[in-house]
């Protein structure tokens, strides 16, 4: 019965909608999957990305492998030429040492029984143990036998030091309208107490300042108490801005100025921070003038300066700190002395110096007597000393410390202005010797 009746109803249902009886009865096949869903594609992209991400793990594991060696082999490669670099610059410089003495005569060779005459053995560290000091040695305070050394790298310019008033702007002066070593600007104007100029950029002494204001001293109060590295760590901070040694960096760090030249005293302090600043290691021109002028010069022209005493100690400690600051960096000595005499040829002796020993570039211009005779004029040389009154003391070679006038309106600072000049003469009479410039030299104390 049940199957009659389904039978009639797809009767009717044909009967009445042909197409939905076909439907009914016509089994219907499923359609195909999406090849998404096709488990044979799943199967087939599984492995394809399974397969990229080994390549892609495999490559960079190659990649890492070899850029660990190369690592490994330019380490091992800079620690092998660094050692070498290091031997042979010793090499060099401890022949250079012993090629100076032996010129200078300032060692003799024990020969047997020879101790008759020599002093005891020197206790020099660029020098062998077999070399005795000779009691006749005589040294040339003009050269520099720690900077002494022929294959020193090209420099692109050099520092003029020197303390304030001891003839550092009639040096440059020489030097940059002579010899036209570049200066840039813009630069301090001359006044009345340096008709000449004074051929100092501005941003350098303005950085100069800030470098000391951040420290609590000026160029003339406590710059013994200057620390270098204090004045890194504070521009590396942001409390100094550098807005002006930056300036000045770009003009010493271009290669189209050199080569140059840069002076302001206050290097003489700052020097051990540029240096670690600068883009290139500069040659020193290093210059120094009798205490006592400066001292009276610095009384005359600064009101920060009430007393002799102040002027001395700052000569001291400007002329101490430049030297102790420039060791080890190729220095050609000059003095105010040596330039008043003769102009010409120590200006042009400098520039040898530096071009020969010190490998900084030619200059474009020469030195004449013209430029000379029209720069340096000697009614601007001021203060000078007069070597009157009783003698006080004598130093090596014949250097004199005479007595002179003190302020009658302090008696009570005679002594202790006296015991200061004592203390300035002996470096001065160092200096002429040469004495000073050696790395064991006692400076003063106080």
């Amino acid at each position: 019965g049940q199957h009659q009746q389904l039978w009639l109803g797809s009767l009717l249902v044909a009967r009445e909608r042909p197409m939905d009886a076909i439907a009914t009865t016509v089994p219907s096949v499923p359609p195909p999957l999406p090849i998404t869903q096709n488990p044979y594609h799943e199967r087939r992209g599984k492995s394809l990305g399974k397969l990229f991400t080994q390549l892609i793990v495999i490559a960079f594991f190659l990649w890492l492998s070899c850029y660990l060696l190369s690592r490994s082999w330019s380490s091992t490669e800079f620690e092998t030429t660094k050692q070498l670099g290091d031997m042979k610059r010793k090499a060099a410089f401890d022949a250079a040492k012993m090629m100076f003495a032996v010129e200078q005569n300032a060692v003799t060779f024990p020969s047997r029984g020879a101790n008759k005459g020599l002093l005891k053995r020197r206790k020099n560290p660029f020098l062998p143990n077999d070399l005795t000091l000779s009691s006749s040695s005589v040294r040339d305070p003009l050269v520099d036998p720690h900077s002494y050394n022929e294959k020193l790298p090209e420099r692109s310019g050099f520092v003029v030091l020197g303390m304030h008033r001891s003839g550092t702007s009639m040096l440059s002066g020489l030097l940059v309208k002579g010899a036209k070593y570049n200066v840039g600007g813009p630069l301090i104007g001359a006044n009345y107490d340096n008709e000449k100029g004074f051929f100092e950029r501005v941003d350098v002494v303005l950085q100069n300042d800030e470098f000391f204001s951040t420290q609590g001293m000026d160029w003339s109060a406590n710059v013994i108490n200057y620390d270098y590295q204090k004045a890194l760590d504070d521009k590396s901070s942001g409390k100094i801005t550098f807005k002006e040694g930056t300036k000045a960096l770009a003009f010493l760090g271009d290669e189209s100025n050199t080569p140059w030249l840069q002076k302001d005293p206050r290097m003489c302090i700052t020097l051990r921070t540029w240096l670690k600043i600068l883009p290139v290691e500069p040659a020193v021109v290093f210059t120094y003038r009798h205490p006592l002028e400066v001292a009276k010069s610095l009384m005359k022209r600064h009101d920060g300066i009430e007393s002799t005493e102040h002027g001395l100690r700052m000569w001291i400690v400007y002329n101490m700190r430049a030297v102790q600051n420039s060791n080890g960096l190729c220095r050609v000595f000059s003095s105010n002395e040596r330039v008043y005499a003769d102009p010409h040829g120590e200006a042009n002796r400098i520039v040898r110096q530096l071009t020969e020993k010190c490998k900084v570039p030619s200059p474009p211009g020469i030195i004449t007597r013209e430029l000379v005779n029209s720069f340096i004029d000697p009614n601007l040389v001021h203060n000078k000393k007069k070597e009157e009154g009783s003698i006080l003391k004598t130093f090596a070679s014949d250097c004199i410390a005479y007595d002179y006038p003190k302020d009658p309106n302090k008696p009570q600072s005679h002594e202790t202005e006296t015991s200061m000049y004592l203390k300035a003469m002996k470096v001065y009479c160092a200096f002429k010797t040469g004495e000073a410039y050696q790395p064991d030299y006692e400076w003063p104390t106080w």
